[in-house]
């Protein structure tokens, strides 16, 4: 047993340093299947049944499965079984009863406890593996809904949010800013995504919890507000005006942007968008750095 024992440590070790090491994990599970099972052949050969050692046999599923995955797996305990199989076929004449005594009794209590800690090991892991999933659909579905640059939602979200409220009466108001090629070409691209992102910022201290802001594509961006009053909205549009005016970009020219607003009933948010956009050509028609509500 001296030798069984020290011969199992040396593939362990190995196994160790080919996961560790190598990093390799498929490898060394591999090895650490051919260490475990390796051990309790050796000892069927050295005690037969005696101590109740055949029924270590029963760990080997579990060890294989869980280590190697199900295929890979599956084949080693077939080729185990049959091995075991023959070992068993060739004792039959020669193994005795075994007694019930404290060894037969340690090994079956060992056999349970390590079955326990697998099972344990094995929920655990599944648990883990489902957080970790859960947090990465919840990364997809933010990444997919969110704009990468600023963090607002994108085009694609607010489509849908319109798609899906069509039931209550909201204000709608697509935001351009003004002369923004000028800032790219004269400041840089990297100037033109720090305005933008400061800008996003601005907008969404000013909606704050009674709307949505999102980039609809370059510098333009699209806000759908819940108010009760028209002059809730536009009162918002003004203060967005004045803001992003008064607000130091670090430019030595201020920005400005230009909206369009209209109210927005129903599902054809499309027809709300033309809308909007052709209020927001006519501010850009009359000097920019204002805002119309469409039908005005």
């Amino acid at each position: 047993m001296f030798y069984i024992d020290l011969a199992g440590t040396l593939i362990g070790v190995a196994a160790l340093y080919t996961l560790l090491g190598l990093k390799r994990v498929q490898l060394a599970s591999l090895i650490l299947m051919l260490m475990a099972g390796g051990i309790i052949l050796l000892v069927l050969l050295e005690r037969g049944n005696q101590k109740y050692s055949l029924a270590w046999v029963m760990v080997v599923p579990v060890m294989s499965i869980f280590l190697l995955g199900y295929l890979w797996g599956a084949v080693y305990s077939l080729v185990y079984l049959a091995i075991v199989a023959f070992l068993g076929k060739q004792g039959l004449l020669v193994w005795q009863p075994s007694p019930w005594d404290t060894g037969s009794f340690i090994n079956v209590i060992a056999i349970y406890v390590l079955l326990f800690m697998f099972s344990c090991y094995f929920e655990a892991s599944r648990r883990a593996a489902y957080k970790l999933l859960l947090q990465s659909n919840r990364k997809l579905a933010l990444l997919a809904s969110s704009d990468v640059l600023t963090g607002l939602r994108n085009r694609r979200s607010l489509e849908d949010y319109l798609l899906t409220h069509t039931d209550t009466q909201q204000y709608l108001a697509i935001i351009d800013v003004d002369d923004f090629k000028h800032i790219n070409d004269h400041f840089g691209h990297n100037v033109g995504d720090d305005v933008l992102i400061a800008l996003a910022a601005i907008m969404q201290d000013c909606v704050g919890d009674l709307g949505l802001v999102g980039r609809w594509g370059g510098e333009e961006f699209v806000v759908i507000y819940d108010a009760s009053e028209l002059s809730e909205f536009t009162r918002l549009l003004a203060t967005l005006n004045h803001k992003v005016y008064q607000h130091s970009f670090g430019l030595t020219q201020p920005v400005s942007i230009s909206i369009g607003g209209c109210v927005h009933i129903g599902s054809d948010y499309k027809a709300s968008l033309r809308a909007a956009d052709a209020a927001l050509y006519d501010v850009k028609v009359s000097g920019k750095n204002a805002y119309k509500m469409a039908g005005e």
